[in-house]
């Protein structure tokens, strides 16, 4: 499993830039929704080759345990 991050820089005139990193597909968007109703409206957006994978994920299914 990849590691999540959330990157927030503000620049020296003001400006808030935030960066999500180990977020795929949607997800991220769903973040970067979230991150606009805590900072505001994004200006710009740009996709990084990561929203562009898929996210792996296993499902195990455990029937009885072992004694």
């Amino acid at each position: 499993m990849t590691p999540k991050e959330i990157e927030i820089e503000i620049t020296k005139d003001g400006m808030v830039k935030t960066h999500l990193k180990g977020f795929k597909g949607e997800k991220c968007m769903e973040y970067a929704r979230i991150l606009e109703q805590l900072i505001g409206p994004a200006v710009s957006v740009e996709k990084t080759g990561e929203y562009y994978e898929t996210e792996t994920s296993i499902d195990v299914d455990v029937e009885g345990s072992r004694n």
